[in-house]
Order: structure tokens, then C-alpha cells, then sequence
């Protein structure tokens, strides 16, 4: 491909394709919990809730993070189901601040980073400012109880949540990762270059949970990671 690839043309295609890849055969809960039994779950990059996750691992805490507050409402009803907490923040290899591209037709596709080539989000509604932290800062101040289950999906921001989490991986069980495949922003990772920082940090591939095409192309990988 050219330095950008086209994914899709409609807000409600992204929608209905988010949908559908929650429900793949992958995302089944007895595929996820495997011989896992994290104490604390955490899920970054929340959107509506990752409903697969939660129910393969119902005696689990469950930390949603989720810097949008469009989908407080949503959670909060989500957690008055299960036992856990909610944190309004995006999360990062630092603490501090940052802008937030908000796209209305695809909230959940919103991003820290700028798109690359041509993509219907080009042109983000809004600009927001968001507070930014590590999920080892988190660790420090919360306290969650170890070992931890970790799932990231932030629109190609993945590895930076990896790297501000190098203390919280130490006790974690297994990491489940959106990574792309094809080229979705500017300044994000390649594949191999997310894979190597897992290797880096003691965790190797051992599931594919789903995958996403368009024309016959991977654009990106639902990954499982476990401790090598």
C-alpha cells in the first residue's frame, strides 16, 4: 500500500464491523480465560465495554479506562453489574496532558494520533484536550490486588501503553492487544516493532483472537500475549 491505507467509507460500516468482531469465535469467553485467573482486569480503551472479557473472568476486579466521557453513562451501568471502577483517562508512557482527535461517526476510532493517508476521520469534529497517565502510576495509587489480566485497544496507541506499564507486567497473566498490521497512523508502531517491545518486556504471541481485513489485506490482529 501507499503510506496510508483506505479501511472504510461509512461511520455506521466501522460500527457494524466493531460488532462483528466482538462476537468472533475468538472473543469466546472459555478462548480468553484459558488457564487464567487474573485478580484485577483491566481494559483500556473501554468504548461501550468489552462484555467477552468481563465474562470470562466474573469473580475478576474490573478496571475500565476510557478517556472519552460520552461512554460514562454506558459504563456505569456496565459496572453496576460487576465489581470494579471507572477511570475517565487516557493512558500513555507519561503523565500529563494531550489532544484527542474525536470523530462523531466512530467514536470508538477516535485517537491520540493523526491518521495516516486517506480515512473518512481525517477531519476530526473536535479537538479535546484529556489528562494522560501510566498504568503503573495507577498501580501505585490504586493498589489493585495482582495477578492482572490486560486488554488495550487505543487506536494505535498500544505501545505507548505498554511502555508506561512496565512494573504492572511484572504480575500480569496475559496482555490481549488490537495491533495493526497495515499502516493506520502517523507515528504508531509497525507489527514487528510491537512484537519485539512484548518480547522485550517477557511476553510472547500465543493466540490470534481475531483478525481484520479489507480487501483481502490484514489491517489488524486482536493479539494474546502471555509470559514467555
Amino acid at each position: 500500500m501507499e503510506p496510508g491505507i483506505l479501511l472504510w467509507h461509512h461511520g455506521s460500516d466501522l460500527l457494524d464491523l466493531e460488532r462483528t468482531r466482538q462476537r468472533g469465535a475468538g472473543w469466546g469467553a472459555e478462548n480468553l480465560r484459558k488457564d487464567f485467573s487474573p485478580a484485577t482486569v483491566i481494559d483500556v480503551g473501554v468504548w461501550q465495554g468489552t462484555k467477552p472479557l468481563y465474562d470470562a473472568f466474573p469473580d475478576a476486579f474490573h478496571v475500565l479506562i476510557e478517556p472519552l466521557q460520552e461512554f460514562e453513562p454506558k459504563l456505569r451501568q456496565r459496572l453496576s453489574r460487576m465489581d470494579g471502577e471507572l477511570l475517565l483517562t487516557a493512558v500513555g508512557d507519561r503523565v500529563g496532558e494531550a489532544v484527542i482527535d474525536i470523530h462523531p461517526q466512530a467514536l470508538w476510532g477516535s485517537s491520540l494520533l493523526s491518521v495516516a493517508g486517506s480515512d473518512f476521520r481525517g477531519n476530526a469534529a473536535e479537538r479535546r484536550t484529556i489528562p494522560v497517565t501510566t498504568l503503573d502510576t495507577l498501580l501505585e495509587e490504586r493498589r489493585w490486588q495482582r495477578p492482572f489480566g490486560l486488554k488495550i485497544d487505543v487506536e494505535g496507541y498500544e505501545a505507548h501503553v505498554v511502555r508506561g506499564a512496565r512494573t504492572l507486567l511484572r504480575d500480569t497473566q496475559f496482555v490481549i492487544a488490537e495491533v495493526g498490521v497495515a499502516r493506520r497512523f502517523e507515528d504508531s508502531y509497525t507489527f514487528a516493532e510491537f512484537v519485539a517491545l512484548m518480547d522485550s518486556l517477557g511476553f510472547g504471541l500465543c493466540d490470534v483472537v481475531d483478525a481484520t481485513k479489507t480487501d483481502g489485506r490484514l489491517v489488524f490482529l486482536d493479539a494474546f500475549f502471555q509470559p514467555s
